[in-house]
């Protein structure tokens, strides 16, 4: 059973967690559990980055700070969802985007998630983006489909929207196993490559990560490789008894 640690002061990465997960749609109750924080903290946070764009503390409160910014937005980086990418200097810039790819077509679209990233918006993505890029590059061949379990994606409508489109099987997930997703790989390429000082605005921040997705293309076989490392993934999985693996 969880227990929540109402005592619980939450790191920088946290904080920009509790945001990142909110705007990908989790609920407080799925944050509070992921973090091992209370529910109150989790709204706390959600509230503060919602009238300030921001997740420091409040002048004055808590211990004298010991970081740097540079430190700072590190941490954040660390701490953000895979399809958030984070700037801070004067401020903080948030851009939640979604993506895909394959081990044939390679890097597929790659799109800014204006707003709160709600299932009505995800069936517009699976419509107008996903499904003509499928239909582009493997004509009426079957593919499989891969996505985490988080509430936007397990909704009723997007199961239905699966289910009514049978040339795109979407695959079993287990409800922890998000890391175990190839993508979260170039996430954390992009991530590592950032290069803040380029970036003023979101946009500055989107077009940086859309480059560097873009510019995969350019590594040989890198899409293959990445999805053909699906079954040894799953295999450690196994052999790990459903614990963490190096991925």
């Amino acid at each position: 059973m969880f227990h929540e640690n109402r005592a619980k002061k939450l790191s920088v990465a946290e904080r920009g967690s509790v945001v990142s997960l909110g705007l990908a749609g989790h609920s407080i109750n799925q944050i509070s559990r992921q973090l091992g924080c209370s529910r109150a903290t989790v709204v706390l946070w959600k509230n503060r980055f919602s009238e300030t764009e921001d997740v420091k503390r409040k002048e004055g409160s808590g211990r004298p700070k010991k970081t740097t910014a540079r430190e700072d937005q590190r941490q954040m980086e660390r701490g953000s969802i895979a399809n958030t990418f984070v700037y801070d200097t004067s401020g903080r810039k948030t851009v939640p985007v979604w993506a895909c790819f394959s081990s044939v077509a390679g890097a597929g679209p790659f799109l800014k998630i204006n707003g709160r990233f709600v299932k009505e918006k995800y069936i517009e993505i699976l419509e107008e983006e996903l499904l003509p890029w499928v239909r582009q590059h493997y004509g009426e061949q079957q593919v499989h489909f891969v996505q985490d379990k988080s509430p936007i994606h397990t909704a009723r409508i997007i199961t239905q929207w699966f289910r009514e489109h049978p040339q795109i099987e979407l695959l079993p997930w287990p409800s922890k196993g998000a890391d175990m997703n190839p993508i979260e790989n170039v996430w954390s390429n992009i991530v590592k490559d950032f290069e803040c000082r380029h970036a003023r605005t979101a946009d500055d921040v989107f077009n940086h990560a859309r480059d560097n997705w873009i510019r995969h293309n350019e590594r040989p076989n890198y899409w293959q490789i990445l999805s053909n490392s699906m079954s040894k993934r799953l295999n450690l999985v196994v052999e790990a008894h459903g614990f963490w693996t190096k991925y």
